[in-house]
């Protein structure tokens, strides 16, 4: 299974936010990463999630080919892309560190 990071944050950390994300673009890794926020259901508040694009470009070929689980789909299919991520994880949580260091 591919890594990803979830997390919320306090009532007006929009910035911090804005930052992530331009942290996530300036990346130079081997793998590119996104964020994305998930409004929570049952409580106020946005749930937010950090893993690699290729995960979201991957969702809709897995519907496609009728699974709903992209993660088992890529996992089957391309089984060299969790080692990959993991790794370059470590490269982009220094990155990230820096570059929110700098701000």
């Amino acid at each position: 299974m591919s890594p990803f990071t979830s997390f919320r944050v306090a009532s007006g950390e929009d910035s911090l936010i804005d930052r992530l994300r331009t942290a996530l673009q300036a990346y130079e890794g081997a793998i590119q990463w996104g964020i994305a926020g998930h409004d929570r259901h049952s409580l106020p508040g946005t749930n937010w999630i950090i893993q690699p694009v290729f995960v979201d470009e991957m969702r809709s070929v897995a519907e496609a080919n009728g699974t709903s689980d992209v993660r088992s789909y890529i996992s089957q299919r391309f089984p060299d892309f969790a080692l990959a991520a993991y790794a370059d994880l470590c490269l982009l949580a220094e990155h990230v560190d820096e570059f929110l260091a700098k701000q």
